[in-house]
């Protein structure tokens, strides 16, 4: 609990870094938990079906559904790097390949791209703090050496100590 809240506050502290406008693109498409659905849904979108219906079948996840298959503005840096990368490579109006974007698999349309920068809000915004996080874990790994002590027989302790704790 002690990590989760220095973590939580750390994430907080580190929001100076999210920037509030940022370059974005507009995402279509949608999430499911096989392969095989994906390309079976992303074959049939590049026919020509509606994407919304599409969306409302069962194999897809409940916030594509929700959404009718509009992700909606997102920012850089809002999904891991090869993600990230990919998705700013992608033409607009191009629909996408399935591919997997932990958990599950994505098939995604880029719908348009903001000639100028963009307020970012909402969910983006929390996925960049996370990324800001992320990237200050990665800096102080990178500068300090990072060792953990916590193994069989520190456990051991710990568990005895709660036990003598209750008793």
């Amino acid at each position: 609990v002690r990590n989760q809240l220095v973590s939580a506050k750390l994430r907080d502290q580190l929001s100076a870094r999210v920037p509030a406008v940022a370059q974005q693109i507009h995402l279509e498409g949608f999430k499911t938990n096989d392969m095989q659905t994906a390309q079976t849904l992303a074959g049939r979108w590049k026919k020509g079906e509606d994407l919304a219906a599409l969306s409302r079948d069962p194999a897809v996840d409940q916030d594509t559904r929700d959404s009718r298959g509009d992700i909606g503005w997102i920012p850089r840096r809002a999904f891991d790097p090869g993600v990230d990368e990919f998705l700013w490579k992608l033409p607009p109006g191009t629909i996408s390949e399935p591919f997997y974007g932990n958990p599950g698999y994505y098939v995604v349309r880029v719908a348009s791209q903001a000639p100028e920068l963009r307020q970012v809000e909402g969910v983006a915004r929390e996925k960049l703090k996370d990324r800001a996080l992320a990237d200050w874990l990665d800096e102080e790994r990178k500068a300090n050496r990072v060792e953990r002590y916590f193994d069989s027989k520190r456990y051991d302790y710990v568990v005895d100590k709660v036990r003598e704790y209750l008793r």
